[in-house]
């Protein structure tokens, strides 16, 4: 791979790539494989002892200049790896990126984030399906797509966001000139929170969850329309039907170049 320079896609999906991990004390010093670790750790400039053993294949991708399509979804990533993707996203030209099921957790966005805010060239991210959920590391990950001068297509669907990210992503929405669709919630665990919220927020204003709230500030005809729709009893079980659900994927696109779409629309 590393000499074939016209490879444009890398598919690494379920491999078992980042979970394992190597002690850099281990490695022959005047191997490759020990040079190759220390030009990485000092290009990361991180404290690491230890380094995926994926590494290999981190090295040919970030000297490749013309890969533009990645995918290592379904790969648990090690923090050393994720360390590797941060730097990958700052000094190749990759336009797709998918690592969609790689149990990200939160720390593993923020220095995700850190990288996609040096990057310039991707048009496509796919982080569906991971495990970060605090509000800081989210709201770290929503800033940097929306400072993206590139980046046109996001799916951050599947997971578990809290409530209170709902004014970043509607920020990021506003806010972004190259963003053209979004995937977002599809959070099946959020329906238990959502309703001991309606419990508690009963007699406010205040959204119960992030799919509402984007609604009410963006969307106020569909929003009116799916609240009118819930005074009406269902004709079989006489129960009225929940308006809004973050259980429920949320896909919002947009055409800037077309006068009639180019604000966003739910799909």
């Amino acid at each position: 791979l590393r000499k074939n320079w016209t490879v444009s896609v890398v598919n690494l999906a379920s491999c078992g790539l980042g979970c394992r991990t190597v002690d850099l004390d281990d490695l022959v010093v005047e191997g490759d494989a020990y040079s190759f670790a220390s030009k990485t750790f000092e290009s990361l400039k991180g404290s690491q002892t230890t380094l995926p053993v994926a590494l290999p294949f981190f090295l040919i991708m970030r000297q490749s200049e013309t890969l533009k399509r990645v995918d290592l979804s379904e790969n648990l990533f090690a923090p050393e790896a994720w360390s590797c993707i941060s730097d990958l996203l700052k000094v190749t030209k990759i336009e797709a990126l998918s690592l969609r099921g790689c149990g990200a957790i939160d720390q593993h966005i923020v220095k995700f984030a850190q990288g996609l805010d040096g990057n310039r060239d991707l048009r496509e991210l796919n982080l569906r399906a991971n495990n970060f959920r605090s509000a800081a590391a989210v709201e770290k990950l929503l800033e940097a797509i929306t400072t993206h001068i590139r980046l046109a297509h996001v799916d951050l669907a599947e997971n578990n966001f809290p409530i209170e990210v709902t004014d970043a992503i509607v920020m990021m929405l506003n806010k972004s000139d190259s963003l053209r669709g979004v995937h977002l919630l599809a959070n099946v665990s959020a329906l238990t929170k959502q309703m001991r919220l309606e419990e508690e927020l009963r007699d406010t204003a205040q959204p119960t969850c992030i799919c509402e709230g984007i609604f009410k500030r963006m969307f106020r005809a569909s929003w009116q329309k799916a609240v009118d729709a819930t005074k009406q009893a269902h004709p079989a079980t006489g129960e009225k039907t929940r308006a809004f659900s973050d259980a429920d994927e949320l896909v919002l696109w947009c055409a800037r170049h077309v006068p009639e779409h180019s604000s966003w629309q739910p799909k």
